[in-house]
């Protein structure tokens, strides 16, 4: 999480401000993809390669993009829905568990319908017609 101690920022801070420069007219993607890269390159040459660095280093990566979609991407698709219509609102996701249900729900109605129709045909109490 990129949540480290402020007293830890100030320095990292200059940098992203710098690199934000850089990067914010034009093509990014490839500066940043090399930006990465390098940072990913340097710390393997400091480090070494290994299991363990590869993991954790893909690790940040991907949390980063799930914080990213978590607080910037999710609310900005919470606002275009609301701006434009939900794509889900006339098509209902329906669940196995729901399916399931429903297949529940029918066969107690035939259930139902058949004990009705039973009782109604031999006109015995109700407790009789079950063969309890």
């Amino acid at each position: 999480m990129p949540y480290i101690p402020k007293d830890e920022r100030t320095e990292l801070d200059e940098l992203a401000g710098a690199l934000v420069t850089i990067l914010r007219n034009g093509n990014f993607r490839g500066k940043l993809n090399y930006f990465i890269s390098s940072i990913a390159e340097g710390l393997i040459q400091a480090n070494g390669v290994s299991y363990s660095f590869l993991n954790d280093f893909i690790g940040v990566l991907e949390c980063v993009k799930l914080e990213l979609y978590r607080r910037v991407a999710t609310p900005y698709e919470d606002d275009k829905m609301q701006e434009n219509g939900d794509v889900y609102g006339s098509k209902r996701v329906v669940s196995e568990l729901e399916i399931k249900l429903s297949k529940d729900r029918a066969n107690l109605q035939e259930f139902d319908r058949k004990i009705t129709q039973r009782i109604a045909d031999e006109n015995e109490p109700v407790l009789e017609s079950l063969d309890l």
